[in-house]
């Protein structure tokens, strides 16, 4: 029977964890497998520790959907020491369906690896409560979960991350932590935020709403756009960094998504209404 305990490492940020990760679970010259297009500092981390990256797209064509058949077929032919999958997906908002976190983390963790599943962006999903989890999640053998109370509770200045997994992962990893890490502003505001369990209800439907207008809005300008588990917004615009720097001029900020190797895609994050309204007029005047 699979031990139910869990091990907790708090970070400055997933960011320090994603890095903490790589130094202590990976030796020069060995294989990382990363889920892509998403955050780049998976591989980054990854190549900073000496390791070989091999990269898993998702096909555009498939809007973006994540492929865990392919997936899996890639953890079976490279056998990574580390899988990094973010889900749901930053930045195509791609998720899992119940039971294949599980079933991939067994995989990986067959072929000697581990897998580590990035939840920063959990708590946006529509319908998601203050401490939704999925409970066979933590018990799988060989998996990792990160978290991230910067972006759901709005904290991205305090910088402040966990990490969830087997006691003796868990060590390995706070082995390279330095010491004073999360400052002890972050480790108070993020026992106030998980105490406060009336913000996200409250939040999140509103927050949807926006993204649903924005959507219809951005749809009835003519762009392509895509929005899958999570609020925010992918729009082809064919050139990301002109569309940027053309919205820039007008007070509006989007997200180049160059970065995530998706060069003619921006990321539109949902605002208040009167916002969006000033983004979607910003956006018809743009030749």
């Amino acid at each position: 029977m699979r031990s139910r305990l869990q091990g907790v490492l708090p970070g400055n940020g997933a960011n320090e964890l994603i890095h903490l990760l790589a130094r202590a679970m990976l030796a020069p010259g060995e294989t990382a497998l990363v889920a892509g297009p998403t955050y780049g500092e998976y591989a980054q981390a990854c190549r900073l520790a000496g390791a070989r990256v091999v990269e898993r797209r998702a096909s555009e064509a498939a809007g973006f959907a994540l492929d865990i058949d392919a997936l899996a077929q890639t953890v079976e032919s490279v056998r990574p020491r580390l899988t990094w999958l973010c889900a749901p997906n930053n930045p195509t908002g791609a998720d899992l369906a119940p039971g294949q976190a599980r079933a991939l983390a067994d995989l990986c963790a067959a072929h000697g690896g581990l897998l580590v599943l990035d939840q920063a962006y959990a708590g946006f999903a529509r319908g998601h409560g203050p401490h939704d989890d999925a409970p066979d999640q933590g018990r799988a053998h060989g998996l990792l979960r990160l978290h991230s109370l910067t972006k759901s509770y709005a904290l991205a200045g305090l910088r402040l991350g966990y990490l969830l997994g087997e006691p003796a992962l868990i060590e390995r990893v706070a082995a390279y932590q330095p010491a004073w890490s999360v400052s002890s502003a972050a480790q108070a505001a993020g026992l106030a935020a998980l105490a406060d369990e009336s913000f996200l209800r409250e939040t999140l439907p509103r927050l949807w709403a926006a993204s649903d207008a924005l959507l219809a809005g951005l749809r009835a300008l003519g762009l392509t756009v895509r929005r899958d588990a999570l609020p925010f917004l992918l729009v082809r615009t064919g050139d990301a960094a002109a569309t940027r720097a053309a919205l820039l001029a007008h007070g509006c900020v989007v997200r180049d998504c160059s970065s995530f190797g998706l060069p003619a895609w921006v990321r539109v994050a949902p605002r208040r209404p009167e916002e969006n309204a000033r983004l979607l007029e910003a956006w018809r005047e743009l030749p």
